[in-house]
């Protein structure tokens, strides 16, 4: 939201001076060259100079003008920009200067600027970069003050070249031509660089002995490509992993190198009209593919489509396809003319790697050849993942390169918290004065690296914005004690949010719901602890503003056998068969069977949990014969990719009162419903289908049962796109509201943010949950 703080009386006096402070993202935009021009235009005199608060205007020159200009500034930013907030002051003190220029930064100690923002290959960027005739032409590392690196570079603010890795490229005559000259699209570009002094791009072998460099190393890593190898390439933000995605031989490898067995790979292609050619793309959709985020967008495949192998997204039926993010990519995806796996360069749930020498070390046994360049990555940053629903909105798996550091602007100021996240798609999120900042993506903490790269990009984000942690507070405390080395960053007296208040609350604070109450709030993932650490995956509350969450609704609970059942998909189905005193066909032997059904009988080694996402654990089993998630959510990704519109009925969830205030689902008779139909022959893509049509009816039932006209969902199964889509369709036909978290996860991506949220709405207030759970023994 954009303020602006008038503090201007004009009086009689034609000529004024006054200084305005801009905050937002005005930083790594081109912003400066913006002011410089639109000044000039207006006859201004003063200066322009980054601040740790933002951008500081001094300007000189008629009242009128001074407001045109302040109008103009508004409705003709840079198209990345963004103003959260404008101050001006009167300043006649000042002496009217010879004329407006940029001036050398400003630094203090306070920071209250949004951080910048990698931005992907603008479009006369691209243009340059493929014509013979420009002296860019072929150019890996070509950007101008609307595209390039920015915080993947970036080292402290204010964001100037010397603040950032480009630092260690002086720049040669001819483009220091272009930086000084106001008429060139270049001028005072932090980024700027070419052939002659920018980055040098070279190939190798694992060894590391160079092999080709600049253009002659795209050329050689084309040929590989084509060849069947596998090649590490320093991107943005880290290593990616190229191979030539027609080749089932080369993906099954790339799969068992990289110990991936199942899990999709994202799909690059070289523009938007090829992408359209593999997969379903709205208007809405191939905008955002086209951003300056350039995301990798799933979306639903394109039948009989070719040259893509069918093992690069075995048993799914959508693809994730992004396109080139800078002159790099462009580059080697038209040499090579076809589509590319591009896939995130490390072991699977290890962390991203950055460094030259540590990827030579690390990728050795995956890569055949690495594409490497000398410019030093700052900050991890992953590729960002969205789908977009029918109704045009986006909506985010994950942050990370060009979507995050994401910041939220807020109205009022909060002191400094720090919200830890959870342990599997873990961010972190920072509330600092008037803003929250949801960090990128870093994956599942149990692994000691990720943990280490996460803990070290924290220290960083505190740096850079210039937070003295001894006066924070912290979130999460259950993920600080299992990890002693954050108690440097991390106060005493965190507090604990409960898990699925927290992704209730990202919803609420994220659509701007607070006064819009009553509000239910679904809460559907795998696994969250309740507040006395029940293990949950489907609750409801009611919401009546402020932080007054009221726990009405919840799954009942399946009796789950060992720590291990949630990867195992036939341990859930067979479970939930014992409840209806039904076998079902398990891959163990009879002796096994009758052992199973003792200890699950005797509730030896159990737990009972209430969650979606082992419903949909069990009922992929059964319908589309996932034995066990190898990845996160594969079998449900497997259940939604089998479901197919046909016309097949099934009983649906039971609603049943346990108190006045708190419903108990009961998934029983719409389990047995479809084992039914199954012995009946009925066919299982109009189960797996019917299934999720079910899903969207006991939202509706919820809603009607509580006289709710808005229903706000999180949680990871909200990341399906058939339910997003049914729920949507169910909702709208009766007039009731839904919402999800707006561009922030829905899952656990978005589970630091919601904590900070729920912060925010709690306000020093209690909160109204009380937990209530029901079983037959």
């Amino acid at each position: 939201m954009s303020k602006h703080n008038e503090q201007i009386e004009p009086g009689e006096q034609r000529k004024q001076g006054w200084r305005v402070e801009i905050n937002g993202l005005v930083q790594g935009v081109g912003f400066r060259p913006f002011i410089f021009r639109l000044a000039k235009q207006h006859g201004l005199k003063g200066n322009v100079m980054n601040s740790p608060l933002g951008a500081v205007l001094e300007l000189w020159g008629d009242v009128t003008e001074l407001e045109s200009f302040l109008k103009a500034l508004q409705k003709t930013l840079p198209a990345v920009a963004h103003i959260d907030q404008i101050k001006t002051h009167a300043d006649n003190a000042q002496e009217e200067p010879v004329d407006f220029t940029i001036r050398t930064s400003e630094t203090h100690t306070d920071v209250n600027t949004r951080l910048p923002l990698d931005l992907s290959l603008c479009r006369q960027c691209r243009q340059e970069v493929l014509d013979p005739e420009n002296h860019r032409h072929g150019y890996a590392f070509i950007s101008c003050e609307d595209c390039g690196p920015r915080f993947s570079i970036l080292q402290q603010l204010p964001f100037d070249r010397h603040h950032t890795a480009m630092n260690d490229f002086p720049l040669c005559k001819a483009c220091q031509q272009e930086y000084d000259n106001p008429d060139d699209r270049r001028f005072y570009s932090q980024t700027i660089s070419c052939p002659e002094c920018g980055p040098t791009l070279y190939f190798t072998d694992p060894q590391g002995q160079q092999l080709a460099k600049n253009q002659e190393a795209i050329t050689l890593c084309c040929e590989k490509l084509r060849a069947g190898k596998i090649i590490a390439l320093k991107g943005i933000g880290g290593f990616q992993l190229l191979a030539d995605a027609a080749n089932a031989q080369t993906v099954n490898l790339l799969r068992q190198r990289k110990h991936r067995p199942a899990k999709a790979f994202a799909l690059m292609v070289r523009d938007t009209a090829e992408a359209a050619k593999l997969c379903h793309l709205s208007t809405a959709a191939k905008q955002l593919l086209e951003s300056p985020a350039t995301p990798i967008i799933l979306a639903r495949q394109k039948e009989n489509t070719v040259g893509i192998s069918t093992v690069v997204a075995p048993g799914l039926r959508y693809w994730g396809v992004m396109l080139p993010a800078s002159a790099l990519h462009l580059l080697i995806i038209n040499q090579f003319a076809g589509p590319l796996i591009a896939t995130s360069g490390n072991l699977s749930g290890e962390p991203l790697i950055l460094d030259n020498e540590e990827a030579l070390a690390n990728l050795g046994e995956i890569a055949d050849y690495f594409l490497m360049h000398n410019r030093t990555i700052t900050h991890m940053m992953d590729d960002p993942v969205a789908f977009v629903d029918e109704q045009g909105q986006q909506h985010w798996l994950r942050h990370g390169r060009g979507t995050a550091p994401l910041t939220t602007h807020l109205d009022d100021r909060w002191k400094t918290t720090v919200a830890h996240g959870g342990l599997w798609k873990n961010s972190f999120a920072i509330l600092d004065k008037q803003r929250l900042v949801l960090s990128q993506h870093f994956g599942d903490i149990d692994h000691r690296q990720v943990l280490h790269r996460r803990h070290n990009e924290l220290k960083s984000y505190l740096r850079l914005i210039r937070i003295n942690t001894d006066n924070t507070d912290s979130l999460g405390r259950e993920y600080i004690d299992n990890h002693p080395e954050l108690s440097e960053i991390a106060s005493q007296n965190a507090d604990s949010p409960p898990h699925h208040l927290a992704h209730a609350a990202s919803v609420i604070l994220s659509c701007e719901l607070q006064n819009k109450a009553p509000i239910l709030c679904l809460c559907w993932d795998g696994l969250g602890y309740g507040p006395e650490q029940q293990l949950r995956g489907a609750e409801a509350f009611l919401y009546r503003g402020g932080a007054d969450f009221q726990h009405s609704a919840g799954l009942y609970p399946i009796r789950l056998l060992g720590t291990d059942a949630a990867r195992h998909c036939w341990r859930v189905a067979f479970s939930m068969g014992q409840e209806l005193d039904v076998d079902i066909d398990i891959p163990v032997t009879r002796n096994e069977l009758q052992t199973l059904k003792q200890q699950w009988r005797k509730q030896f080694n159990t737990a009972d949990v209430s969650s979606m996402g082992r419903l949909f654990d069990g009922l992929s089993y059964l319908l589309s014969g996932c034995p066990e998630n190898s990845y996160e959510a594969e079998a449900a990704l497997r259940l939604e990719s089998l479901a197919a519109e046909l016309s097949t009925n099934i009983e649906g969830f039971q609603l049943k009162p346990i108190t006045q205030e708190y419903l108990e689902i009961d998934w029983r008779p719409l389990f047995n419903s479809i084992l039914d139909q199954l012995k009946k022959g009925s066919p299982k893509p109009a189960l797996a289908y019917a299934f999720h049509q079910q899903l969207a009816e006991l939202v509706l039932m919820l809603a009607r049962h509580w006289q709710i006209k808005q229903v706000a969902a999180a949680g990871g199964v909200f990341h399906n796109q058939l339910l997003v889509k049914l729920c949507q369709q169910r909702l709208q036909e009766n007039g009731i509201q839904f919402y999800l978290p707006r561009m922030i996860p829905a899952g656990d991506g978005g589970l630091s943010w919601g904590q900070a949220a729920l912060h925010i709405l709690q306000s020093g207030r209690s909160m109204d949950y009380v937990s209530r759970s029901t079983r037959s023994n």
